[in-house]
Parts: C-alpha cells; sequence; structure tokens
C-alpha cells in the first residue's frame, strides 16, 4: 500500500506512537485524618494544639513519552535528493537500555545509530519513536488543621507542598545524531 505522494515510502513506514503517548501512568490521591492525641494528653491546650490534623496529597508515577533520533551531518549531505522526506539515522540495533543502564550521560546505546548509507536512503526510523524519555514520579502533599471555633464554624490553615521530594525530572534527551 503506497501513499499518493511517493511511491517510493510504503504507508506502513510511516506510523508510529503519537508524541503524547504514555505507556503507563498511575495516580494516587489520599486522604488521612491523623488520630486526636487528647485521648492520652488531657487538656484544653494539647487539644487544641494536636486533635483534628490532617495529611492529603497527589501522587504520579509515570513512564515517559516516545521520541525520535533526528540526523545532523557537517557535510550538509541530501540523502533523499529533494522531495517531502527528510533523511533519518539508521538504527543497526535496538537502541533502548535496560533501566539500571541509564544514567544522565546516557540513556540510550548510541553505537545502535548509524549514518545512512548513501542519497536514496533514508535510514531505518522514519516514524517509530525507537526511544522512550525518562519517566517520573511526582509527589504533591498537603498538611491541614482545624479550629473548631462554635458550632458549624472552623478556622482551617493548610501547608501546601508541590514536589515535596524536591527532586530533578529528567524530561528531554539530546537525541541528535551528528555525523562528520
Amino acid at each position: 500500500q503506497y501513499n499518493t505522494w511517493s511511491q517510493v515510502l510504503p504507508v506502513k513506514d510511516f506510523w508510529g506512537l503519537v508524541p503524547t503517548n504514555q505507556t503507563y501512568v498511575a495516580n494516587f490521591t489520599y486522604v488521612y485524618a491523623l488520630p486526636k492525641f487528647s485521648k492520652w494528653v488531657s487538656g484544653r491546650a494539647p487539644r487544641l494544639a494536636l486533635d483534628n490534623w490532617q495529611v492529603s496529597g497527589i501522587t504520579t508515577f509515570a513512564s515517559g513519552f516516545p521520541n525520535n533520533i533526528s540526523l545532523n551531518t557537517t557535510d550538509s549531505f541530501d540523502f533523499t535528493g529533494g522531495g517531502d522526506v527528510t533523511a533519518q539515522a539508521a538504527l543497526t540495533c535496538n537502541p533502548e537500555l535496560a533501566y539500571g543502564n541509564r544514567t544522565f550521560a546516557q540513556f540510550f546505546n548510541t553505537s545502535c545509530v548509524a549514518r545512512p548509507a548513501g542519497r536514496g536512503s533514508l535510514g531505518s526510523i522514519l516514524n517509530n519513536a525507537p526511544i522512550t524519555g525518562p519517566g517520573f514520579n511526582n509527589w504533591d502533599m498537603s498538611l491541614t488543621k482545624r479550629l473548631p471555633v462554635r458550632e458549624g464554624k472552623v478556622i482551617q490553615f493548610r501547608w501546601e507542598v508541590f514536589n515535596i521530594l524536591n527532586h530533578a525530572e529528567a524530561s528531554t534527551l539530546n537525541l541528535t545524531a551528528r555525523f562528520n
């Protein structure tokens, strides 16, 4: 099956994942009312200070987004000879590294990426996004204290923290294959 604008490339070569595809996303929401400590410590002051505390939050774990490897050459070689198609890098093996082998310095196996052979060679990764970007986890939490004023009336103090673990999240990768 070929498309109408090019009789050289089958349409199936352009099928792939959409850039917003995420394989896994898990969201957890929680609310926990801390026990009333005035059961163990009597008096008005401990009841005001230690009762009516609540912890809540939203925690997200998600896999990364699909990424494609772009091609760049220093000699500006025209692989396609013109037209609507852009040449892509050629893959010689699966570039995905095992989770334990990924680092900030090397997220995928760069030795699997090669320069296309020559004019008319368009590479092997036209649109199938062989690299899945880094996943992430995010912890948003709040601590709430309710102070009853009178029946049906309360004052609420709230402390909200976004990304409470304050850890870095890698979001983009350098996916440009540059050949000299």
